[in-house]
């Protein structure tokens, strides 16, 4: 039952009068002048942004900039209820089982497929672009048939060691077959390159996103997520899904097809790339980068190498869509430059919420560390299985462990997830961070050097505020639900400590007063 707003005022009131008391205004009006002279420092780079952009090009017109992004929220919805060896243990907890009834209760796949029927509202010109991992949701499978049967172009990308995932018996039914018996899908596949099978490289194509472009110049929906198109992804994985709806000449939708552009250019390279596998591998990947830049360049999106000093393009873009896209790979790390400036910014008595699957990158752990030191409540809610001996990547355990003891006010707990309930089919897959009710950063990557910098990946920054109530929501579901270290790592036999109560700032921000 949710909690009246009453129940959390002596919880807000102790947390202000804490933050005066302990001489946090000083530090707080240091942050508000920062803010102003940052404003300012926005305005400057948006009229710059505006006189140099070419409205025949990107529509960057008045009558454009007018029509804001829509933005939406979904998440994967469980409510399991097992008992095992005498614990009862959280929702969160999931069989194989509970597959179609988590499907069923966040209407996931359902919200997917309505959004690829709108290209049949223009079936001549309409294409559907899907860029993810994996993608083995057969509901959606048989969606994308359905399209390309009809006429709409479908164009998929996924990773290479992700093959399989492909239902053959819906893929080559009638439905997904022209009159030659030729597959109407364009499928292709790049990275699935790990250290285990391919002689030290690591690039796996990591990207989740879907983008319906009508084709005409009317509104495209795009959506980016934690998850991928699978079917545990929709169900019993702990993710989520960010949609939109945004005018056809956007930033966003520009960096979108200029991503697109990209991964062609690296499909044709694999076609001809010669010589070690790790130099096939840098072709590849750099033939992205280059084609993905020089779109950016001639459609003038932000953020972009050539662009100026990243932060400030970032800020800029946030001001006038409330979304800034990044992504790998990349050469000059720019996306974890950009989230560890960041976290730079949070002052002492703000808070930073995390849910993070993987999270192995020394710079952006330095960066909490320091956060947490000088006062801001950090939080971070992981997958149990990085204590459980079940992690897909090893040394997880050991960065949590360097967190709690380099700073000891930063809290970890983690989600309750059953791997006994067959191959991946539970796990805490988020990858979102609140950062003081600013903004969001989230996307397909983990915290990773991997994700960062190598793989194909998605990310982006959002000051939407609907955005942020949704994830607000989500994040404290996630936190009353979490379990800790004791209860995790004794697989549920010692009871544990419940969670600790949220900050009051972040109470305010989640019910705000009317």
């Amino acid at each position: 039952m949710r909690k009246s707003i009453l129940t959390y005022i002596p919880l807000i009131l102790g947390s202000l009068l804490a933050f005066q008391a302990s001489g946090q205004v000083e530090h707080q009006n240091e942050y508000e002048k920062w803010l102003k002279e940052q404003k300012k420092l926005e305005e400057a780079e948006i009229k710059s942004a505006k006189e140099k952009d070419d409205p025949s090009s990107n529509g960057d017109d008045e009558s454009t900039q007018s029509k804001k992004i829509r933005f939406g929220f979904m998440h994967t919805k469980q409510n399991c209820s097992f008992v095992e060896n005498g614990v009862s243990h959280k929702p969160t907890y999931c069989t194989l089982d509970d597959t179609d009834a988590s499907t069923e209760l966040s209407g996931m796949v359902k919200n997917i497929n309505a959004q690829l029927d709108s290209a049949l509202e223009h079936p001549t010109t309409a294409k559907v672009s899907i860029a993810y991992f994996s993608f083995s949701n057969k509901g959606v499978q048989r969606k994308v048939c359905e399209l390309s049967k009809k006429g709409i172009r479908v164009r998929v990308f996924l990773d290479g060691g992700s093959a399989g995932t492909i239902d053959n018996g819906i893929m080559k039914n009638s439905e997904c077959l022209d009159s030659q018996g030729k597959l109407n899908v364009k499928l292709s596949y790049l990275g699935g390159q790990t250290n285990g099978n391919s002689g030290g490289i690591w690039r796996l194509h990591h990207n989740k996103f879907l983008m319906v472009d009508p084709g005409n110049g009317e509104d495209v929906k795009i959506n980016f997520s934690s998850g991928n198109l699978s079917t545990f992804g929709t169900s019993l994985h702990l993710d989520h899904w960010v949609t939109m709806v945004a005018p056809a000449n956007s930033n966003l939708v520009r960096a979108q097809k200029c991503v697109l552009e990209g991964l062609e250019a690296s499909v044709k390279t694999a076609e001809t790339a010669s010589g070690s596998l790790a130099a096939i591998d840098r072709a590849i990947a750099q033939s992205s980068i280059n084609q993905r830049e020089k779109c950016f360049d001639e459609q003038n999106v932000f953020p972009r190498v050539s662009g100026g000093l990243i932060q400030n393009q970032i800020q800029m873009i946030l001001a006038k869509e409330e979304i800034a896209p990044l992504f790998s790979p990349n050469n000059n790390s720019y996306v974890e430059k950009a989230f560890i400036s960041e976290i730079s910014k949070i002052p002492s008595g703000g808070y930073l919420y995390i849910a993070i699957q993987h999270f192995l990158h020394p710079g952006v752990g330095q960066a909490l560390i320091a956060a947490a030191n000088r006062g801001v409540d950090v939080r971070i809610i992981m997958e149990d299985g990085v204590l459980k001996g079940e992690s897909e990547v090893p040394g997880v355990d050991r960065m949590i462990g360097n967190l709690r003891l380099k700073a000891p006010s930063l809290q970890v707990r983690f989600a309750e997830t059953n791997h006994n309930g067959g191959k991946n089919s539970a796990m805490m897959h988020n990858k979102l961070a609140i950062l003081n009710g600013r903004m969001t950063f989230s996307g397909a990557g983990h915290y990773t050097n991997a994700a960062l910098r190598n793989n194909w990946e998605n990310f982006y920054f959002v000051t939407n505020k609907g955005v942020l109530q949704n994830y607000a929501k989500y994040f404290r579901q996630l936190w009353e639900q979490s379990v800790d270290a004791e209860y995790t790592t004794s697989f549920g036999k010692k009871p544990g400590k419940p969670p600790s109560p949220l900050k009051g700032a972040f109470l305010f921000f989640l019910y705000p007063a009317h």
